[in-house]
């Protein structure tokens, strides 16, 4: 390459030697290994949380590894895909220019993900906290990735399978008290002052106790009869033996739906949650499905919501409330860019004129920059908006609407 840049050095083409191309190729090398993080912070909308601390770990294995994946320069003629091919290097035959930026890819690296507040690479491992572990595990594109490499060590695995099952657990009790809900309501029978004294005691029930001692308690349709007097005591310790069956219920069913959320990326038809210009991308170059380069910007809601539907028609749920929890936990922002554009939004607000400002009064201020698009958005289309929201009739879209109160 050099001696052919040379023959043009009399029309101003810069020349570049063999180890100038050397040079870029390490720092492309190295360049390439940083892309799962600009990858993701590309599709921050996305219910990616999940997928941040896989990136995170995937990327300082990646620059601690012993070899380097490198462009293979002999076969570049002959290469048909717009992926260059690439050949393992170890990192001790890089030009000393190579380690040096290798060795400053680290260290920022672990200034951003491993808590070093030093100049040089001490290889602590990455920081992940209980909400990240949880995430991990709820997402079905990064269970297989957990199991089947060693990006997270056996005790973290184990923790955030004991984080899910008590995040299911937690939830499940929630949804089976909202269930088991009831109203107390007054028995007809006549009772006489003493007897309605004792029934006004009754403030642990579950409904509001006005008079009398018979009571009965409607519970999905059936009427049960209890009294409120001596037996009470022992009613509450039913409701707490009814809670501890509960609680082992949901702890089996944690654990067949956690063996079939295991293997929803086998069962799942990716395919049809990726964007058409992913489609034709994987279609035209022939080549299987990769979790980290491909799934990234996958339609899981759309996924979510499929697994929900077909879970109700289904006579025995197989995955339980985990559509559920992950539809929640992996909607939250992963990456970075958001807050600092905030930030960017307060400098913005407090400037050098505006220095006495109250600290809420800069918050409002700053919400209200930052929704500012929204709100132009909602001034201009508040009534078609209005319109698909309540399925109401409009005169004319965007210039008024009519709404109608039924007399009775």
């Amino acid at each position: 390459e050099g001696d052919a840049t040379s023959k043009e050095e009399g029309k101003g083409v810069a020349k570049m030697l063999d180890t100038d191309w050397e040079h870029a190729r390490e720092i492309e090398g190295i360049l390439d290994i940083s892309r799962y993080t600009t990858k993701l912070a590309q599709f921050e909308q996305h219910p990616n949380r999940g997928m941040g601390p896989v990136y995170r770990l995937k990327l300082l294995s990646a620059f601690r590894d012993p070899t380097i994946k490198l462009v293979d320069t002999s076969k570049l003629k002959n290469n048909t895909s717009p992926r260059p091919l690439r050949t393992p290097v170890k990192v001790e035959d890089l030009s000393e220019l190579g380690k040096t930026v290798l060795n400053r890819a680290k260290l920022e690296a672990e200034r951003r993900f491993c808590g070093n507040k030093t100049e040089e690479v001490t290889g602590n491992p990455v920081e992940v906290s209980n909400e990240d572990l949880l995430c991990m595990v709820l997402d079905p594109r990064c269970v297989p990735l957990l199991h089947s490499s060693k990006l997270l060590k056996d005790t973290d695995k184990k923790r955030a399978e004991k984080l899910l099952k008590e995040e299911y657990i937690a939830v499940g009790l929630e949804v089976w008290k909202g269930r088991e809900s009831a109203t107390v309501v007054v028995s007809d029978d006549a009772v006489d002052g003493k007897d309605a004294a004792k029934g006004q005691t009754g403030k642990k029930s579950s409904g509001t106790v006005t008079s009398g001692l018979s009571m009965v308690l409607m519970f999905e349709g059936e009427a049960m009869e209890f009294d409120l007097g001596p037996g009470e005591e022992e009613k509450e310790v039913e409701c707490e033996d009814d809670e501890t069956l509960e609680r082992k219920r949901l702890e089996g069913e944690f654990e067949e739906a956690y063996v079939n959320w295991k293997g929803l990326i086998r069962k799942t038809k990716w395919i049809d949650y990726m964007l058409e210009q992913k489609k034709r991308e994987i279609q035209e170059e022939q080549r299987a499905i990769d979790i980290l380069e491909d799934l990234v910007d996958a339609q899981m809601m759309l996924l979510f919501k499929q697994i929900v539907t077909d879970e109700q028609i289904r006579h025995k749920k197989l995955y339980g409330l985990l559509p559920l929890l992950a539809s929640c936990h992996l909607r939250a922002l992963n990456s970075e860019s958001f807050c600092k554009r905030v930030i960017s939004c307060a400098n913005n607000v407090v400037t050098k004129l505006h220095t006495r400002l109250a600290p809420d009064l800069i918050e409002k201020l700053v919400v209200l920059r930052m929704n500012k698009g929204f709100m132009e958005y909602m001034r201009q289309r508040y009534a078609d908006e209005l319109v698909l929201a309540l399925g109401k009739g409009a005169d004319k879209p965007g210039k008024g609407i009519v709404l109608t109160v039924d007399s009775d």
